[in-house]
């Protein structure tokens, strides 16, 4: 089974930018979860 290369690179920045999220939404949590604690 052959894959092209552009398949490849497409996965890749798939991986990436889902990757990016994810750590972006965690630390969007986090930062939310802390304004939260200040508030009380």
């Amino acid at each position: 089974m052959n894959i092209s290369p552009h398949l490849l690179i497409d996965a890749v920045i798939l991986s990436a930018a889902l990757t990016i999220t994810l750590v972006l939404r965690a630390k969007g949590d986090a930062a939310r979860k802390e304004k939260g604690k200040n508030d009380y």
